[in-house]
């Protein structure tokens, strides 16, 4: 799929392919090759990209199943993502984090203040280019609007 470098390649015999698009397409029964082509028709001219999604989508599905390897390998996860979240709680933030922080939140208010100080300002005065671009398109819109009145 990759050497042939084109958008409308569907390997319909891939088998994670297929297992995504089962579980993508909720089907009860894995799709076999065939049907799988016909269900990537409405992909085309796409269906390489709808291979990459699904090849995405299969290597980060979750596993639902009650297999006793499916349940530990949720359990140990699960188990990890709380130490981390702990870890990260306990452990207190560095004086060079804490400082960055500060100079983000200073320049913020820098920024706000400036944006204020832009708003309040007096207008710019429009200078002679500026008053002869505007004489300019008055002329031609009174040019084109005599014309439309004509008829021409």
């Amino acid at each position: 799929m990759f050497a042939l470098g084109r958008a409308d390649v569907m390997p319909g015999n891939d088998i994670g392919l297929i297992v995504a698009a089962q579980h993508l397409l909720r089907l009860d029964d894995r799709p076999d090759p065939k049907s799988m082509l016909e269900l990537a028709e409405p992909w085309r001219p796409w269906r390489t990209v709808a291979a990459l999604f699904l090849w995405h989508y299969r290597h980060n599905m979750p596993d639902f199943s009650d297999s006793p390897v499916a349940r530990q390998k949720r359990d140990d996860d699960r188990a990890a993502k709380e130490a981390r979240a702990t870890a990260r709680a306990a452990k207190p933030a560095s004086p060079k984090a804490e400082s960055k922080r500060k100079a983000g939140a200073k320049r913020k208010v820098a920024a706000k203040a400036k944006a204020k100080v832009a708003k309040n300002a007096a207008p710019k005065r429009k200078t002679a280019t500026t008053r002869a671009t505007a004489k300019v398109k008055r002329a031609t819109t009174t040019r084109a609007k005599t014309a439309i009145k004509r008829g021409s």
